[in-house]
Formats: C-alpha cells, sequence, structure tokens
C-alpha cells in the first residue's frame, strides 16, 4: 500500500533482537518441553526488554522526528479508541470462535488451528491498524506492529502456560514453525540491511518485499498442508 522506512534503531538493534530471542526460544523449546523455569526465563528476557525501551526513549531528541497525524480532542480520541478497540477485540473473538468450531467440525487438530486461524484472528487488529495507517500515511507503524508483536508473544504469550503445567511440545513441529519465523526474521532483517541508505538514515521496504512475505506465507501454509496430509 505504501513504502515503509525503517528508522535506525529498528534496523539495528529490534530487528537484531528479535532474531536473538528467537533463537532463544528454539534453545529452551530443544528438548520438547515448556518448564515454569522456561516462562521464567521468557518473562525476566521480556522484563529486560522493556527497560531497553525505555532507556531509548528517555535518550533527548528521541521523539523529535515523530510524524505530524490528524488533531482530535482528547475527548473524541479516547472515544474513537475504546469503540475501534471493542470492536476489533470482538470481531476478532467472533471470527476465531465460529473458525475453530468449523474446523474442529471437520476434524482439524488444535495446532493448525492455532497456527493459521487463531493467528489470523488475533492478528486482525494489527493488521487493520497497519492497512489504516499505510492509507493515510504512516505505514512505518507496521513495522513496529510486527516487531512488538512477535517479541511479546515469544516471550509472554508463550511462557505464560508454563507456569501453570509444564508442556509437551513436538519437535518436529516446533523446527518448522519457530524456524519459519527465525527465517522470515532474518529475511526481513537482510532486506532492511540491503535497503539502508547512509544518507537519509532509513530503509525503505516497498512492494517488491511485500510480495516476498506474502508469497513466503502462502508457501508455509502449503508446508503446513502438507504436513497435515502426511499424517
Amino acid at each position: 500500500i505504501s513504502p515503509i522506512l525503517v528508522g535506525r534503531t529498528t534496523a539495528f538493534t529490534d530487528l537484531p533482537l528479535l532474531l536473538a530471542i528467537t533463537v532463544l526460544c528454539g534453545w529452551l523449546l530443544s528438548d520438547g518441553k515448556l518448564t515454569a523455569f522456561d516462562a521464567f526465563i521468557l518473562v525476566g528476557t521480556l522484563l529486560l526488554y522493556l527497560v531497553r525501551i525505555a532507556l531509548h526513549l528517555r535518550k533527548p531528541g528521541i521523539n523529535d522526528n515523530t510524524s505530524k497525524v490528524e488533531e482530535l480532542p482528547l475527548a473524541r480520541a479516547f472515544g474513537a479508541f475504546t469503540v475501534g478497540l471493542s470492536v476489533l477485540i470482538g470481531s476478532s473473538r467472533a471470527l476465531v470462535w465460529a473458525a475453530v468450531n468449523i474446523a474442529e467440525g471437520f476434524g482439524v487438530s488444535e495446532l493448525v488451528i492455532g497456527l493459521t486461524i487463531v493467528a489470523l484472528g488475533t492478528s486482525l487488529p494489527e493488521l487493520a491498524a497497519a492497512i489504516v495507517s499505510a492509507l493515510k500515511g504512516h505505514a512505518d507503524i507496521a513495522i513496529g506492529a510486527v516487531i512488538g508483536s512477535n517479541i511479546f508473544n515469544l516471550l509472554i504469550v508463550l511462557a505464560l502456560p508454563g507456569f501453570f503445567s509444564p508442556l509437551l511440545l513436538s519437535i518436529p513441529d516446533l523446527q518448522r514453525d519457530l524456524g519459519t519465523v527465525f527465517a522470515t526474521t532474518a529475511a526481513l532483517t537482510a532486506l532492511t540491511w540491503l535497503a539502508w541508505r547512509r544518507d537519509k538514515d532509513h530503509a525503505p521496504l516497498g512492494r517488491m518485499a511485500g510480495c516476498l512475505f506474502l508469497g513466503s506465507y502462502v508457501v508455509y501454509c502449503l508446508w503446513l498442508y502438507y504436513d497435515i496430509q502426511k499424517v
């Protein structure tokens, strides 16, 4: 829809951190179990990441280059935020609830439901926000949403179940899915570094990158379907 301008901090700090976090998750889960000890490490890593963000935001001049957005009265902004968030959450929950019941009716496994239907439903809010932001000329929000949601998913959403009871994981599924997360993150990092413009201090990601990642998702879905057929 619109080129994404990836800044220096995102390109050379946040993306490498996401890669490192993905490797950490792979190492912790390589034994096929998610334990409370693993969960503590993941949550502790999240706290360190939040401290890094807080320290970064305290640097002088860090917010000076913030792009201008349409101004709204505070009350109207809160109202629009509340209504929009409520509709997004409600519609996402309705989609997930309906789709899961349909999938279970056709005998689709819970893992596949989580990797496709639930993942799509829970990503709808950030997808909608990214599309609207791009249409309004603020496509950079998309890269923040991608990195932020991946980090939080790996460090808190993944960790929380481990506090209740140890979870047994399928090593082949883990290698396929976490490996895909690592490969796509590495590709995003590589494309960002290759497109880096020193004179403008950012990297533009356009339609070619968008088509590459959409195509990668189609390939992943086909790979998933192939694995299901083998079972």
